[in-house]
C-alpha cells in the first residue's frame, strides 16, 4: 500500500501561517509514520523558522511566493502577485498527488483543488477589498476569490477566538482553539529588578516608525529591558540600538517577557497565549484584519488595543497599566482559560479526512 499524501499550501503573509503549517505536519507525522508531507512556502519563513522531519516532509520555495499579502503601497499590487501564484500553483507536480491539499489562506488554490480544505482566519477577499477600494486589480481579485468560495464552499479549519466574521458566508468554518505548542502555561522568569517587553512588528515597513518610537521611548523611560526583533532592531538608530537587546524568539525570551508591543498578527497573539503575556496591540491604518485582531486582544481581556500609529506616550501609559501585579494575573489567567488544544483538533479534523479511502 503507498503512503498517503499531504500537500500545504502555505501563505507568503507571514510567518504565523507557516507555523500552523510545521506544527500540524510534526503532529500527523506523529499519528502516521509513513506519511509524505509537501508544503510550498516561501524561503523566507523556512529560514526564520527551523523545522526539521527528515525525508518525510520536503519543503518546495519559488511556487507561493511572490504572492498574495497585505501591503501598504496599492502600486505593488499587480497580476503577478495576486494571481500569478495560481498558475505556479497549476504547475507543481506534487499538487495532484496528494491524497489532500490543506491550503493557508490561500481560497485561489481551489481552482486547481476544488477539494482543497482551507486554515486560517481570515479572507484575503475581505481584507484587500476594505483597505484597497479604488484598486482595480485588487477588487478584481476580491470578485474572483468570493464567486469561488461561494460556488465551492469549502470547509475552513480557523481560530474560533479570533476568526472574521465572513467565514461564516463564504466557507464552511470548523472552529478550533489556540494552536499551543504547551498544554500550561510555563512560569514567568522576572530577570533582576526590571521587567524585559518586547517590541515586535513582522515585516510590515510603514508601521517600522510607530515601532522604533516605541522601542526609543521605553527605552528612555529606563522602568524595562527593552528587546526587539530582528527586522526592527536593524532599523534602529545607533544611540537608541545601544540600549535595546535582541529579541530571539526562543523559549527563554518569551518566558522572560512581562508585556509585548506589536502588531496582533494570530502568529504574534498565539505567542502571547502560549506564554501568558499581556500584550499591546498596534497596527498599521487601513489593515481589516488588524483591526479585527486588536479588537479581539481587548475584547479577550488579552491587553489593550491602541489601534492605528499611536504615540509614545499612549504605549508606555497602556504598559503602566498592564504592569501592576493584579492586571498581569488576571490577563495570564484569562488566557489560560481559553481553549489551548487547536493542533490537537485540527489534527483530529484531518486525520479523519486522510483515513478516508
Amino acid at each position: 500500500m503507498r503512503s498517503r499524501r499531504l500537500a500545504i499550501c502555505v501563505c507568503p503573509n507571514g510567518l504565523g501561517h507557516y507555523r500552523r503549517a510545521t506544527l500540524l505536519s510534526q503532529a500527523l507525522l506523529g499519528r502516521f509514520p509513513d506519511l509524505r508531507i509537501d508544503v510550498a512556502c516561501s524561503l523566507r519563513q523556512k529560514e526564520a523558522i527551523p523545522f526539521e522531519a527528515g525525508a518525510a516532509v520536503r519543503f518546495h520555495h519559488g511556487v507561493m511566493d511572490p504572492g498574495v499579502e497585505w501591503l501598504a503601497d496599492p502600486g505593488l499590487y499587480d497580476e503577478e502577485r495576486l494571481s500569478g501564484w495560481i498558475r505556479r500553483l497549476a504547475a507543481w507536480p506534487e499538487l495532484p498527488r496528494a491524497d489532500l491539499v490543506l491550503s493557508d489562506n490561500l481560497a485561489g488554490t481551489l481552482e486547481v483543488r476544488p477539494d482543497a480544505v482551507l486554515s486560517g482566519s481570515f479572507l484575503w477577499s475581505g481584507v484587500l477589498s476594505a483597505g484597497h477600494r479604488d484598486h482595480p486589480g485588487v477588487l478584481a481579485f476580491a470578485r474572483r476569490e468570493r464567486e469561488l468560495l461561494r460556488r465551492l464552499r469549502p470547509a475552513m479549519l480557523c481560530n474560533a477566538d479570533a476568526a472574521m466574521p465572513d467565514l461564516t458566508e463564504f466557507t464552511r468554518p470548523v472552529p478550533t482553539g489556540w494552536m499551543c505548542r504547551r498544554p500550561r502555561m510555563p512560569e514567568r522568569r522576572r530577570a533582576g529588578g526590571r521587567g524585559k517587553v518586547a517590541v515586535l512588528g513582522g515585516a510590515v515597513q510603514i508601521l517600522f516608525p510607530t515601532l522604533v518610537e516605541a522601542a526609543r521611548r521605553l527605552a528612555g523611560e529606563g522602568n524595562w529591558v527593552v528587546a526587539a526583533g530582528r527586522d526592527l532592531l536593524d532599523r534602529l538608530p545607533g544611540p537608541i540600538k545601544t540600549n535595546i537587546i535582541r529579541f530571539d524568539f526562543s523559549e527563554s525570551d518569551f518566558t522572560g517577557c512581562i508585556a509585548v508591543v506589536g502588531r496582533p498578527g494570530l502568529g504574534l497573539m498565539t505567542d502571547c497565549v502560549d506564554y501568558g503575556i499581556p500584550m499591546i496591540a498596534i497596527h498599521e491604518p487601513g489593515n481589516a484584519e488588524m483591526e479585527h485582531l486588536g479588537a479581539r486582544v481587548q475584547a479577550l481581556g488579552f491587553g489593550r488595543n491602541l489601534g492605528a500609529r499611536p504615540s509614545g506616550d499612549e504605549i508606555v501609559a497602556a504598559l503602566r497599566e498592564l504592569e501592576r501585579e493584579s492586571e498581569s494575573r488576571s490577563i495570564r489567567s484569562r488566557m489560560a482559560s481559553r481553549n489551548r488544544d487547536g493542533v490537537r483538533e485540527s489534527l483530529e479534523w484531518i486525520a479523519s479526512r486522510l483515513r478516508r479511502p
